[in-house]
């Protein structure tokens, strides 16, 4: 079974966690298409995903994949989110957004819970 995986990323606020790696596997267990969607404030700070990938110590794992990546904006971002989820028919939908603790989480607005 195919599945396409979409992993949302927050480049300024994301921070390597355990929970990313049990996340590849699973995609792996169903040979994902993988898309990583960067979230940006802004055109100026977009980073290189390949550089990004490296910097976190993903990109061991995401060569596993075949992989492509995106770029949306804040402005637009849930409106882009779901076009991007149309586009290519996301199975799975995973968020690596904040650093913020869980008590934080708790108490912020968050993309989401916009998505939801």
């Amino acid at each position: 079974m195919l599945l396409n995986t979409t992993f949302v990323i927050r480049p300024q606020r994301f921070e390597y966690r355990s929970g990313i790696n049990p996340a590849f596997k699973f995609a792996s267990s169903y040979s994902s298409n993988l898309h990583l969607l960067f979230i940006l404030h802004n055109t100026t700070n977009k980073p290189e995903p390949r550089t990004f990938l490296l910097q976190q110590q993903l990109e061991e794992r995401v060569q596993e994949f075949a992989f492509d990546s995106s770029f949306i904006f804040n402005s637009n971002k849930i409106k882009k989110l779901k076009e991007h989820v149309a586009t290519t028919a996301t199975d799975l939908l995973l968020f690596f957004l904040s650093t913020k603790s869980l008590w934080e989480d708790l108490f912020t607005d968050s993309i989401t819970h916009e998505m939801a």
